[in-house]
């Protein structure tokens, strides 16, 4: 019989052996790893709850900083718009008398 040239051959059966099962390694299976894992984890967490709480801490804190410095700021442009009236209303005056304002 011929065969077609263009045909690939045919693959011999293998056994392929089967990729390990996914999921703990083997050496955290056992229960002292696991235990100690459990361990490490707790104070990993426990460590990040404390950071989260001063963290938490340090945004209030900012947060009341920004909110002062926002009334400060508010009261500084009232200020800088009642000096900018006194001095319109002086230069005002003074062009009245016919004084120049920057010789006197």
């Amino acid at each position: 019989a011929l065969k077609d040239p263009n045909q690939r051959p045919m693959k011999s059966e293998k056994k392929v052996a089967m990729p390990p099962k996914r999921g703990m390694p083997t050496t955290t299976r056992s229960p002292i790893n696991r235990y100690k894992r459990e361990t490490e984890l707790k104070k990993k967490n426990k460590f990040l709850d404390n950071v989260k709480s001063e963290l938490s801490l340090k945004v209030a804190e900012m947060q009341k900083d920004m909110t002062d410095m926002k009334k400060l700021c508010d009261g500084l442009e009232k200020e800088n718009e009642k000096l900018k009236k006194f001095q319109e209303s002086y230069l005002l005056i003074l062009e009245a008398k016919n004084w120049d304002p920057v010789t006197g």
